[in-house]
């Protein structure tokens, strides 16, 4: 397999198994969803290291946050975002976008994890 294209393939199978465990927390399977939440962050964060070492080896030069920063804008709490830059760089804004929501989950599911420890029912 090409350099290039591991990074896509890491970063597309967290997505797909992202999208399964959110089902599998719905009907309820406990252990199993659990298990896929924290492969989802580890295939994510390997994807995107991928995708900065390819981006480096491209271009020659990392990202520029600068960059990212300068086309949003946050006013009273809401993160506004350029839509110009929002339709140029759309897989990039739904990769950081699973990655948020995927160590929420994580950070939710441990709590309500430890609750259910405290306090058996």
């Amino acid at each position: 397999m090409q350099n290039s294209n591991i990074h896509r393939l890491l970063i597309s199978a967290a997505t797909i198994l992202w999208i399964i465990t959110s089902f599998t927390l719905l009907v309820d399977k406990e252990p199993y969803s659990s298990q896929s939440l924290f492969i989802t962050l580890i295939l994510l964060i390997t994807g995107i290291l991928y995708w900065l070492r390819y981006y480096r080896l491209k271009k020659g030069y990392y990202p520029n946050i600068n960059n990212i920063l300068s086309n949003f804008s946050f006013n009273g709490g809401r993160v506004l975002v350029n839509s110009r830059y929002l339709l140029n760089h759309i897989l990039e804004f739904w990769t950081i976008l699973l990655l948020i929501v995927n160590i929420i989950s994580i950070v939710f599911l441990s709590i309500k994890k430890t609750i259910e420890f405290i306090n058996p029912k």
